[in-house]
């Protein structure tokens, strides 16, 4: 994979970010 799991974050930040917020809790 070229992405890196910081970009995914972001990514996952963007489409979802309650979803994110909930991981990174």
């Amino acid at each position: 994979m070229q992405h890196s799991i910081k970009e995914i974050c972001e990514l996952l930040n963007i489409s979802r970010p309650s979803f994110y917020r909930y991981l990174n809790a």
